[in-house]
């Protein structure tokens, strides 16, 4: 819970940060498409860790990718393994996530599984060929 409310705030600070820089003219356009780049991931990571598949699917689809490590250091794949989100889970590895990809704490999704204790999705992810 404290988890997802500290994302939520997160990510609305960076708009309005994102907001406030571009509005004063810190930004290029370039730059401004970084922090659109950046809110897509951090939104990413919150449908992940909430289990909302549609905004897993849409904020997937605007970043092209699923493979990265956010602002934070966690990535869609361990946020939706640590928080037992199996459907999400496997949509992601359908769109490509690398189970061997580790967060800022040095985990893989296998060892996210294990340490959350979501053995279902340990056993799943063991058996993904990357």
């Amino acid at each position: 819970m404290i988890f997802n409310c500290f994302y939520r705030c997160f990510n609305l600070l960076v708009v309005l940060l994102g907001m406030s820089l571009v509005a004063v003219g810190c930004f290029k356009n370039d730059e401004s498409a970084e922090m659109k780049r950046i809110n897509d991931e951090i939104n990413l990571i919150i449908a992940c860790t909430n289990g909302s598949l549609s905004e897993a699917e849409l904020y997937s689809n605007r970043l092209g990718t699923v493979n990265f490590v956010s602002i934070k250091g966690d990535t869609p794949l361990n946020a939706a393994v640590a928080n037992g989100n199996f459907e999400v889970v496997k949509f992601l590895i359908k769109q490509g996530a690398k189970p061997s990809l580790k967060d800022s704490y040095g985990l893989s999704a296998m060892e996210t599984a294990r340490k959350y204790k979501q053995y279902d999705i340990e056993k799943y992810i063991s058996n993904i060929k990357e």
